[in-house]
């Protein structure tokens, strides 16, 4: 017995499989059913991509006819790649600690922001929309299901939009890592990823529920009741020829840590631009021609203070404002005669919204408010630098 050598474990392998059993069979299914959307997408893929080149001009068509056929090519690295994201996503859960510690500790360096190129950052809009919108179906689903992981890590591990592996944004980012590797234009690209949203993301919500459930089953928590989230289909039983839509709605940027800290400063911002409400509560007179309110938790609010009648509150959604935006920038163009003046955002799409829509306060989505005014102050800093071409 002096000869038995003692088998030692290796290092770096015992965190592999610390995963508690209820969340290992969470990763299972969760796999189990995004995996059979994805490929529910992928078998209609080439009838959606056919009908859309039908619809267009013989040059726009070959583009269609490249993503049909880098998809065909590349299909099995889409979905192996996807299922080897999600459960790299699951192995670093339990380290969500000590992630939440690094990023609070992290500096942000501004001068190291750079701005990115048109294509770039059409797919970074793509895939936040996405996720935004996706997140807005199972917000309170989202919320009890980091609630039961964390109990299953007694607390040691904190588990936020950034580290929850059935996030909306972890999905979106994982088939992208896929998708990077395809020869695709940005048009292309778009297209796929907006077939993606329709097929996958549009049944984010069932996939949370299915987690809760799962982790009901185990007995995790099972008296934190909710309501449960039809799926729009089952797996396997795709609907790509039909499109089906997704709810619009408002939320965090890219870069959720980031966009998070410069929402704090445009709110302490509104606090000091905007008027104090009256003791009585009644909100102060506004300017019906010009006024401009933002959205909050449902309730529209101008210059502090909510607007006394909500009725005549014009909300304005993302899709439409983008819409109004395209124009405006088209009629911005086209006004030779303001060269070398300053044109301000806010006036000039409120009288564009007043000429659309009518005279009333038009409502924006907070974070839409947000965008457009960092996107204002960014364009004010780069016009007041003299150093910048």
């Amino acid at each position: 017995m002096a000869k038995v050598t003692q088998l030692k474990p290796v290092a770096g392998k015992a965190a592999v499989n610390s995963l508690p059993r209820p969340i290992e069979k969470v990763r299972d299914r969760y796999l189990s059913v995004a995996s059979s959307y994805l490929e529910d997408m992928l078998d209609g893929a080439d009838d959606r991509l056919y009908d859309l080149a039908e619809k267009e001009t013989d040059s726009e068509r070959e583009r269609y006819f490249d993503a049909m056929r880098e998809l065909r090519v590349q299909r099995a690295g889409l979905t192996a790649g996807l299922k080897q994201a999600i459960q790299h996503q699951f192995a670093c859960l339990g380290q969500g600690q000590e992630q939440a510690e690094s990023l609070e500790n992290a500096k942000f360096d501004l001068d190291s922001l750079a701005l990115v190129n048109e294509e770039e950052l059409e797919t970074s809009v793509a895939l936040d929309n996405m996720a935004r919108r996706a997140r807005n179906g199972c917000a309170e689903q989202l919320k009890v299901l980091c609630h039961r992981l964390e109990y299953l890590f007694e607390s040691k591990a904190e588990i936020t939009e950034r580290n929850n592996p059935l996030e909306p944004r972890q999905l979106v980012d994982a088939f992208n890592q896929g998708l990077e590797k395809l020869s695709l234009d940005i048009k292309a690209r778009l297209i796929i990823l907006k077939l993606f949203e329709r097929e996958v993301m549009a049944e984010t919500g069932f996939m949370v529920s299915e987690a809760n459930k799962v982790l009901v089953d185990a007995g995790v928590l099972p008296d934190m009741k909710t309501a449960p989230i039809a799926p729009v289909r089952k797996p396997g039983n795709r609907s790509l020829s039909g499109g089906q839509s997704s709810s619009s709605g408002a939320g965090a940027g890219g870069n959720d840590q980031m966009f998070g800290l410069l929402q704090e400063l445009l709110v302490t911002m509104r606090g000091m631009q905007g008027g104090v409400a009256p003791a009585n509560g009644a909100a102060p007179a506004v300017d019906m021609n010009a006024a401009m309110a933002v959205m909050q938790n449902g309730v529209p609010y101008l210059n502090g203070a909510p607007v006394a009648n909500a009725a005549s509150v014009h909300q304005v959604s993302s899709d439409d404002l983008m819409g109004v935006l395209n124009r405006l920038q088209r009629v911005e163009r086209s006004l030779s005669e303001k060269d070398g003046e300053r044109a301000n955002l806010k006036e000039d799409l409120s009288e564009l919204l007043d000429s659309e829509h009518g005279e009333a306060i038009h409502a924006l989505d907070q974070a839409d408010d947000d965008v457009i005014n960092l996107v204002s102050l960014l364009f004010d800093f780069i016009l007041d630098d003299e150093g910048l071409p």
